[in-house]
């Protein structure tokens, strides 16, 4: 009965001590990256987002999601600054953006949530929360 108690305890602990990190992650959901890195650059934070291909450095940079599907056409996602279109090219935006002011990026690249944003979004979206 005692060896069946300590089993059972040393379980519990080692249970225990495999969750806490758990506990201590952010929160974030799905591609969004917080805003609490004040020395990384726009590139590096697009970098860290899951399914972002960033290529270069600086504002000459290119910035894509769903890889080159054009030869014709911009293959740039669309960034969305607080919910409104961001009117310029990625180049516009890393002159535009003070890095330190983000709150959160999101990744939008499913069909489904790509539809509110219609052509312009057919590349992917990039959500920026701005203070």
């Amino acid at each position: 009965m005692k060896n069946k108690l300590s089993i059972t305890t040393l379980l519990l602990i080692v249970l225990l001590a495999a969750c806490a990190p758990l506990q201590n992650q952010s929160n974030t959901q799905d591609g969004e990256v917080a805003g609490s890195n004040y020395t990384l650059t726009l590139n590096d934070r697009l970098r860290n987002l899951a399914g972002v291909l960033v290529q270069g450095n600086g504002a000459g940079a290119t910035v894509r999601i769903r890889g080159n599907n054009s030869v014709l056409a911009s293959t740039e996602p669309l960034f969305v600054i607080n919910g409104q279109p961001f009117n310029g090219d990625f180049a516009a935006l890393h002159s535009f953006i003070d890095v330190g002011s983000i709150k959160k990026m999101r990744v939008v690249k499913d069909s489904g949530d790509l539809a509110m944003y219609g052509v312009q979004g057919a590349s992917g979206v990039i959500e920026i929360t701005y203070e």
